[in-house]
C-alpha cells in the first residue's frame, strides 16, 4: 500500500507563481507513474483560470479513445465553466474551430500537434499563452539517414534545374567524405561514430541553393532528398556504418513558463547531463511495493537473441503462473506480438482455439502491447501481473542522435563517439532502457491495492538495478534462464574467399582509389595497376561490379571507366 501521497504544492506554486517561472528552461517534476500528477496539474490549471487569466498550452501523448476530449473535460469540470478546447491534426480544416481554439484560455494538444508548434507552424494558436505544461517529456529527434545513393541521386536528378551545377558540387563533397570516412576503404573502425560538421559560410550557397529547389521541384521523393541533405549541411551529424546521420532542424517550443512531468526523471540521465535545459525538482519515492514480487530472468533478450533461440517465449510461459482470476500483461517488441500469441495459443491448445476461448476457460484476462505503446496509458491498472518478453534496446546510433541533438541546442561542440564506450550516451542508453521497462511495470496496480507479479527477462543488469531502485520494498528474486538455440553452423574453418571475389575487391578498391585523384582511367590501365592480365576475366569482373559503378557514377565507357 502507499506509505504517503505527494504534497503537490509545489507543483502547484511553479504553474501559478509568475516568479518561479523560467523562458529558458525545463523544470521537470519526476513524480512516481501513478500518482496523480497528470490529473493534479489539470486540476491547478483548471482552478487558476478563477483568479489569473494566464493563457496555457497542456501537452499530452495520447489523443485516441477520447483521451484528449476527457482531459478538456476534466479540466472544465476544474474550473468550474468552458475555459478547455483540445485540438488535433484534423481540427486544423475547421475555421470555426481554429477560432474558439484561439480565444481558450487553455489549449490541449497531443504530443504530434506540440511538434508542429515546434516548426513554426500554426503560431496564431499559441500566441499571448505563457504557461507551457508537457506530460511526459517527448523527444523531437527522427533520425535522417544519408546513404551513397542518396549522393548519386542527388548529383544527377537536378540536371533540368538552374541549380543543378551546385548540387553536383555538392553531391562531389558529400562523395569525397564518405570515401573518407567509408569502411571500404579501412579508414573507419565499425565501432567508430565520426562527427560530421560543414562551415556556415563555406555551405551558404549550397544552402540557398537547397532552399530554392525545395520551393520548385514537384517530385516528391526529389523533395524529400533535398530535405534531407539540407539538414545534413545545416546540422551535421554522424557518419556510421557506411551512411551520414542528422535530424530534423528543430527546437523545443518554449513559453514563459515551461513544466514537465515526467516519471522517468529521477533516473533519466538527459536530464542531469543537460542542465541547462532542464532542472530537475527531484522527489522522493512514496510508494511500497513489498505486496510485489519482481522474478528476473537473466538471459540475452535483446532482437539479435530472440531471432537465434528456438522456442524462448514457449519456455518463458511455463515461468507464468496463470492463477484464477489473473490479469496478465505481455509486453514485447512490436514485431514479436504474434509469436507471444501463437505461444499462448499453443500452451493452451487444449482449452480453446482463441485467446478469448481460453480466457474464459481459466478465468484469466491476457493482453499482449509493445514498448512504444504503453507509456501513459491506464488500460492496465487493475492487472496483477506484467510480462516483459524483450529488453527494450534500440539502435546504438538513435541514442548518440539523441545526445548529439541536445548538445548542439545547449551550444556545445560535438565530437566522435565511440560505441559502448562514450561516457554520456552510455548513460542516457542505459537509463532509457531502464524507463522503458519501468514504464511497462507501471502499467499494472496502479494504486497498489493488490498483490502483483514482475517477470522480466532480460540480461542488462544495470538497467534492471535502476529499475529496482524505484521500486520500494520489492520482493526481487533473479535466477539464471538458459534457452535452447538454434543450430550453430559448423565450427569448421570458415570457406576462403574464392580467388575471384578477391580480384572482384581489389578492382573495387582500385576504382576508388582513382576515382579520388582522375577524371577517368583507361581500362588497360586499371588492369595494369591490379595485375589482372585476362580482359575477359577483368570484362566479367566489371559486369560483377555493375551495382557499384551506378551507384558511384561510374560510367563504363569503351575502353575508359569515367569517373563522373
Amino acid at each position: 500500500m502507499n506509505k504517503s501521497t505527494y504534497d503537490f504544492e509545489q507543483l502547484r506554486q511553479q504553474i501559478t507563481n509568475k516568479e518561479l517561472w523560467r523562458r529558458d528552461q525545463f523544470i521537470v517534476y519526476p513524480f512516481e507513474a501513478g500518482s496523480g500528477k497528470s490529473r493534479e496539474s489539470q486540476r491547478f490549471l483548471g482552478e487558476m483560470t478563477k483568479q489569473n487569466d494566464y493563457r496555457a498550452l497542456y501537452v499530452q501523448r495520447f489523443v485516441k479513445d477520447n483521451q484528449l476530449e476527457a482531459t478538456v473535460a476534466r479540466i472544465n469540470e476544474f474550473a468550474g465553466k468552458e475555459v478547455a478546447v483540445g485540438i488535433t491534426g484534423e481540427d486544423n480544416k475547421s475555421k470555426r474551430k481554429l477560432k474558439k481554439v484561439m480565444e481558450a484560455q487553455i489549449l490541449v494538444c497531443s504530443h504530434s500537434m506540440y511538434k508542429q508548434f515546434c516548426r513554426g507552424l500554426h503560431p496564431e494558436l499559441i500566441d499571448n499563452r505563457q504557461i507551457l505544461v508537457i506530460d511526459e517529456r517527448m523527444d523531437l529527434v527522427e533520425r535522417i539517414s544519408i546513404s551513397i545513393e542518396d549522393i548519386g541521386n542527388l548529383w544527377g536528378s537536378f540536371d533540368l534545374y538552374k541549380q543543378g551545377k551546385l548540387m553536383e558540387e555538392l553531391a562531389g563533397i558529400l562523395k569525397e567524405k564518405f570515401y573518407h570516412y567509408s569502411p571500404l576503404i579501412g579508414s573507419v573502425s565499425k565501432q567508430e561514430m565520426f562527427s560530421i560538421g560543414f562551415k556556415v559560410d563555406c555551405f551558404l550557397k549550397y544552402q540557398t541553393a537547397l532552399n530554392e529547389l525545395i520551393g520548385v521541384v514537384t517530385d516528391k521523393n526529389h523533395k524529400m532528398l533535398l530535405l534531407k541533405v539540407k539538414n545534413l549541411i545545416k546540422n551535421g551529424g554522424l557518419f556510421f556504418e557506411n551512411q551520414f546521420h542528422t535530424f530534423e532542424a528543430i527546437s523545443y517550443l518554449m513559453l514563459e513558463n515551461n513544466v514537465v512531468l515526467d516519471a522517468n526523471g529521477n533516473f533519466d540521465e538527459t536530464y542531469s547531463i543537460f542542465k541547462e535545459l532542464f532542472s530537475i525538482q527531484n522527489q522522493p519515492s512514496i510508494f511500497d511495493y513489498s505486496q510485489t514480487n519482481f522474478h528476473h530472468f537473466e538471459v540475452k533478450t535483446g532482437k539479435g537473441n530472440l531471432d537465434k533461440y528456438i522456442s524462448f517465449f514457449q519456455e518463458s510461459l511455463e515461468r507464468v503462473e496463470f492463477s484464477n482470476g489473473s490479469q496478465i500483461l505481455f509486453v514485447t517488441e512490436k514485431d514479436s506480438v504474434d509469436r507471444v500469441k501463437d505461444a499462448l495459443l499453443l500452451k493452451f491448445a487444449q482449452m480453446g482455439d482463441s485467446l478469448e476461448e481460453i480466457e474464459e476457460f481459466l478465468n484469466v484476462k491476457i493482453e499482449v502491447e509493445y514498448f512504444g505503446n504503453i507509456i501513459g496509458r491506464n488500460d492496465f491498472r487493475g492487472f496483477d501481473k506484467v510480462v516483459i518478453l524483450k529488453t527494450p534496446n534500440y539502435s546504438y546510433i538513435d541514442y548518440s542522435m539523441q545526445f548529439v541533438y541536445l548538445q548542439k541546442l545547449s551550444g556545445k561542440a560535438v565530437g566522435d563517439i565511440r560505441v559502448f564506450e562514450h561516457e554520456e550516451v552510455e548513460a542516457i542508453r542505459k537509463s532509457v532502457v531502464a524507463g522503458e521497462i519501468y514504464q511497462a511495470i507501471k502499467r499494472i496496480n496502479r494504486d497498489l491495492s493488490k498483490r502483483a507479479d514482475i517477470y522480466l527477462f532480460c540480461s542488462n543488469k544495470e538497467a534492471v538495478d535502476i529499475v529496482l531502485n524505484q521500486l520500494q520494498n520489492v520482493q526481487y528474486v533473479s535466477q539464471k534462464l538458459t534457452v535452447e538455440s538454434k543450430q550453430k553452423k559448423s565450427d569448421r574453418k570458415p570457406k576462403e574467399q574464392s580467388t575471384f571475389d578477391k580480384k572482384v575487391l581489389l578492382v573495387q578498391e582500385a576504382l576508388v582509389a582513382n576515382a579520388k585523384i582522375a577524371c577517368s582511367i583507361r581500362k588497360k590501365e586499371l588492369r595494369e595497376q591490379v595485375g589482372i592480365l585476362d580482359k575477359h576475366l577483368f570484362a566479367k569482373i566489371l559486369k560483377t561490379l555493375d551495382s557499384f559503378l551506378q551507384a558511384n557514377h561510374i560510367e563504363n565507357q569503351g575502353q575508359k571507366l569515367i569517373f563522373k
